[in-house]
């Protein structure tokens, strides 16, 4: 193997910086140590191409950019090496960190990729990837998302991933009509036990095995129900889009609300316009105004009262609220006809 000089603190630099959470710098520590241990005993090796696989449960599954690592890496060569493990009764090496890379040194037709290979541990190495992968905040909010219900589920004995964004939910819905969200998005500020804090909110030990494994990670629970979990009920064509043409979270919400239902028109229409809008956000660059701009041109297309009819006011919609409150049946005479009596009389003046 071919020995090459690099320097280390800067190449893994990206990936090394830890957002300020114990887990995370000291997952993060780790990994620096390995590198730099795995460098001074073998330093960059030329690894053929065909002897390294993709991780099977790689967080990121969006691979747009392997075009741009193809361009960059055809006119300045690879600048970064990827980092490799050695799985034991497993010919070859599995793929720690670099996918992108890996795949644009295939299609350009390298025989060989610059690598570094670090020791193999099978207990934690799925959640060395995960970490390694959030620090260098290289993952979208969709794959974060649906790693994020791997991990969760992975640590736990009982929680599905289809289970677990309702539990998360459900606890943020209590906590708000308490006013206690604001204790659980500033538990990673403070400097105290996330279990105790946990505890003392009274959530249930699914939502609080949940949240935990959340803050872990070094993310805000209200942030993940709010901006990562929805993610994942995205129209199937959007998530497309998202992991194989770069499509921007905000931008995939905002077409996301092109649905059928709402249109009244047919699944397969609501599918082309979500396609044409798509397709017009990503060759033009549009901004979020532009694209909610174009949003509302569809909905007054096929909505054309909903645009054109005004909004009560506060003070009618609380009169009709109201009214719809009060349960007739259990009105006595006496209360019934004097509400009928208040009725007609206000009737006339709006007929007047």
């Amino acid at each position: 193997m071919v020995k090459r000089q690099i320097n280390l603190e800067e190449s893994f630099e990206s990936a090394l910086q830890a957002r300020e959470i114990p887990l995370l710098q000291q997952e993060n520590e780790k990994l620096k140590q390995q590198l730099e241990q795995a460098y001074q005993q073998k330093g960059i090796e030329d690894v053929p191409l065909t002897q390294i696989k993709p991780n099977p449960k790689q967080p990121r599954s969006s691979f747009y950019v392997v075009e741009e690592r193809k361009i960059s890496m055809a006119q300045v060569g690879q600048k970064e090496p990827v980092i490799l493990v050695s799985p034991p009764h497993t010919d070859g090496y599995l793929i720690f960190d670099g996918e992108c890379r890996w795949q644009a040194a295939k299609q350009l037709g390298w025989s060989t990729i610059k690598a570094i290979i670090i020791d193999y541990n099978v207990e934690t190495f799925d959640d060395d990837v995960f970490i390694a992968a959030i620090s260098k905040s290289s993952i979208n909010a969709l794959d974060l998302a649906d790693s994020l219900l791997e991990r969760i589920e992975a640590k736990t004995n009982n929680l599905t991933r289809e289970k677990i964004p309702t539990i998360l939910n459900t606890a943020i819905t209590r906590l708000k009509r308490q006013g206690k969200q604001k204790v659980l998005g500033n538990i990673l500020k403070n400097e105290t036990d996330i279990q105790q804090q946990l505890e003392e909110l009274g959530l249930s030990e699914s939502e609080r095995l949940t949240c935990q494994i959340i803050l872990d990670y070094g993310f805000n629970p209200l942030s993940v129900n709010q901006n990562y979990f929805p993610m994942l009920k995205l129209a199937d064509d959007i998530k497309e889009a998202i992991r194989n043409r770069g499509l921007k979270d905000a931008l995939a919400r905002i077409i996301n609300k092109v649905k059928a239902q709402k249109l009244n028109i047919s699944e397969q229409k609501a599918r082309k316009l979500r396609r044409n809008l798509i397709d017009d956000v990503i060759k033009q660059d549009l901004s979020l105004t532009q694209t909610n701009k174009k949003l509302k041109e569809i909905i007054a297309k096929f909505q054309p009262e909903q645009t054109q009819s005004p909004q009560l006011t506060t003070e009618v919609n609380r009169c009709i609220k109201s009214l719809e409150s009060i349960q007739i049946s259990k009105l006595d005479e006496f209360n019934r006809q004097n509400l009928i009596s208040f009725l007609q009389k206000s009737l006339t003046k709006l007929q007047q």
